[in-house]
């Protein structure tokens, strides 16, 4: 019991110490936006190739990398439906192998992989499907209300994100969380009212992101001949 009582004390002086300080220094907190779009001017004008996972009609790609001139080249989305849509679709599950000789110079993900019941499978066709030297951009959700599209399966650390994309063989550039958004469910209204009541400590307020960029080893095909 006395045992238990100081492991408890020492829990407890744990957590208080562990301030909003220390989270900002041990994680990397900014936002994705301005980390993706970076990595993006580096790469327009190059003729870059783009392959959207989950992207649906490109809506999410567009606001991520509106305005930003020569990027990409061409762009792809991956779905698992046909859509009425001026993007070019390429129909697959992105939890399966996905069947195509082409490989692309970046794949990219908004907002899919908390819908996708297999997110290690998802890494690893973001990795298969980049050309040597390619570079993989992805954001999803840490904190934020129930959405099914048309599920909703996960919810992501930024150490995990990390390790879902590494175990893939990407070498990390950055990741981290984007809490730019952090209040906006409540201030825009979108809880909708089938949800739970929010309670005390803000569960339903929060939206938090998370987000990973990688590159594939390897020099890109343009450099090694």
């Amino acid at each position: 019991p006395q045992f238990a009582r100081r492991q408890r004390l020492v829990i407890r002086r744990g957590m208080l110490e562990y301030d909003k300080q220390d989270f900002f220094r041990f994680h990397n907190v900014t936002s994705f936006r301005k980390a993706f779009r970076r990595e993006a001017k580096a790469l327009a004008g190059r003729g870059v190739s783009v392959l959207d996972i989950g992207g649906g009609d490109g809506r999410g790609f567009g606001w991520v990398f509106e305005g930003l001139e020569g990027f990409p080249a061409s762009y792809t989305s991956l779905d698992v439906i046909e859509r009425n849509s001026d993007a070019r679709i390429l129909v697959g599950d992105a939890c399966k192998p996905i069947v195509t000789d082409e490989r692309f110079d970046v794949t990219f993900s908004h907002n899919a992989l908390e819908h996708m019941p297999d997110p290690f499978v998802v890494a690893q066709n973001m990795y298969d499907l980049l050309k040597p030297g390619g570079l993989t951009m992805a954001k999803t959700v840490f904190a934020c209300h129930h959405h099914a599209s048309p599920n909703d399966y996960w919810r992501f650390t930024d150490e995990g994100m990390r390790y879902i994309f590494e175990r893939a063989g990407f070498e990390t550039v950055e990741y981290g969380y984007d809490i730019t958004q952090r209040r906006r469910e409540k201030l825009s209204a979108k809880i909708p009212e089938s949800m739970p009541l929010i309670d005390s400590q803000g569960g339903w307020q929060e939206l938090w992101w998370v987000f990973y960029i990688g590159r594939k080893p390897g020099a890109p095909e343009s450099d090694a001949d």
